[in-house]
């Protein structure tokens, strides 16, 4: 085989790679992309518990979830810790006024009082990642976009606003 033969052969082979990463891209671009709604839990960042959020929506009335869990949203964040405790085929239970499919995270704290800290905000920087990049996320927006609430917390919104701006995932 003649060296301009390789060359062409090693091109088209090129050509063929970049096609294949543009129609991955375009199929990325026109799948069905998932919102996620931000919620804190306007409690104790340092004293609250899963074990006591999961009772207290078991009062509350929420569905168990395929995990075992009460909890209406999706993700809960203690002390940096992102626990599971709704499958992504469930939908969050937290912003019953939005009735479109979605997923719901939770970051423990009072955020209208309280900074966050930075173990949870890295947790969530990791999470939403994670969910931009494998999970087909959409928009990113705090409860109070959806619902007329305080929630989830100005210092929780100034970290979300930096983290939209900083990393290009929201």
């Amino acid at each position: 085989m003649s060296t301009h033969q390789e060359k062409l052969k090693k091109s088209i082979s090129i050509i063929r790679k970049l096609i294949s990463l543009y129609q991955e891209l375009l199929n990325r671009m026109n799948s069905k992309s998932i919102p996620v709604v931000c919620h804190h839990s306007g409690t104790s960042q340092t004293r609250t518990t899963l074990e006591a959020i999961n009772n207290n929506h078991k009062w509350r009335g929420y569905p168990k979830s395929q995990l075992g869990y009460y909890i209406a949203y999706n993700f809960v964040i203690i002390n940096g810790v992102v626990t599971k405790t709704r499958k992504l085929t469930e939908k969050g239970q937290a912003t019953s006024t939005f009735k479109k499919f979605h997923w719901d995270i939770m970051v423990v704290g009072s955020f209208d009082i309280d900074e966050v800290s930075q173990e949870n905000r890295d947790a969530l920087e990791k999470l939403l990642m994670n969910l931009r990049l494998n999970h087909s996320m959409g928009s990113f927006l705090p409860h109070n976009q959806y619902y007329n609430t305080i929630c989830c917390g100005e210092n929780l919104i100034k970290e979300l606003d930096k983290l939209r701006m900083t990393n290009n995932i929201l």
